[in-house]
């Protein structure tokens, strides 16, 4: 029973063969696995901004159903007025308020050539009228700026609307 040397050396893989193999192989399941990982990490993320989301509407339609009395001493707040949020220990809100303010258009206006008095009379009655409009809109828009802020890892998400202050009276 002989054996000749090229029947063996045709049979199997060179040790070369198996590790470039291991290498291809070894670069496609690192691939792999990394990309899960990003995978489950991005739905981690999403899972926690759609939570901060619901939470934030939440408190939002809160203050919507049941709102302040807007009063000037809503505009009073400080960077550190948050508040641990009832039924979700590891968030806290702060709530703002700000006014609604027109910017003064009468000085972006130029007065055009023409009769003195006649002009004057209609600036005097366009400040007027902006004057009341800017009053009886600054009682009824108040702005509300909601921001929730995770304790541990200090994500923020922040939402704005505006609310209409039903017992304003326009004059």
């Amino acid at each position: 029973f002989t054996v000749s040397h090229t029947s063996l050396k045709n049979k199997g893989f060179t040790l070369l063969e198996i590790m470039i193999a291991m290498t291809v192989f070894s670069f496609f399941v690192t691939a792999y696995v990394v990309s899960q990982g990003n995978n489950l990490a991005d739905s981690s993320n999403m899972r926690n901004e759609y939570e901060m989301k619901n939470i934030l509407e939440q408190e939002i339609n809160q203050i919507i159903i049941n709102p302040p009395e807007f009063t000037p001493s809503l505009l009073l707040t400080t960077e550190n007025d948050y508040k641990t949020i009832e039924d979700f220990e590891e968030y806290e809100v702060r709530v703002q308020w700000f006014e609604f303010k027109l910017p003064d258009l009468s000085k972006l206006s130029q007065s055009t050539e023409g009769d003195e008095t006649t002009n004057n009379s209609q600036e005097t009655i366009q400040a007027r009228i902006f004057e009341n409009v800017s009053k009886n809109l600054q009682a009824l828009l108040w702005q509300l700026k909601v921001t929730l802020r995770h304790k541990e890892s200090l994500k923020e998400m922040e939402s704005t609307t505006w609310l209409l202050n039903q017992k304003a009276q326009v004059r």
